[in-house]
């Protein structure tokens, strides 16, 4: 099943998933990621359903944006 606002991301050829504090051992610590605003709505909407918050949270909180973004040298 695969629901919410996030998308996955092809960064030099390799796929990046979202991730959620289920899944943050996952996170390529080379790639940006962004929380997905949609999922925290859909979250505080859907918290009386306990399933679909859950999903969100735990697996699907935060896309990867790009690779150099959060990197920059200063």
């Amino acid at each position: 099943m695969s629901v919410g606002c996030g998308s996955s991301m092809t960064i030099d050829g390799v796929d990046h998933d979202t991730v959620g504090l289920f899944t943050l051992e996952e996170r390529d610590p080379d790639v940006c990621y962004s929380v997905i605003a949609g999922n925290v709505v859909w979250s505080i909407i859907l918290i009386e359903t306990l399933v679909m918050p859950v999903y969100f949270v735990g697996f699907s909180i935060m896309e990867p944006t790009d690779r150099d973004f959060c990197h920059r040298e200063e």
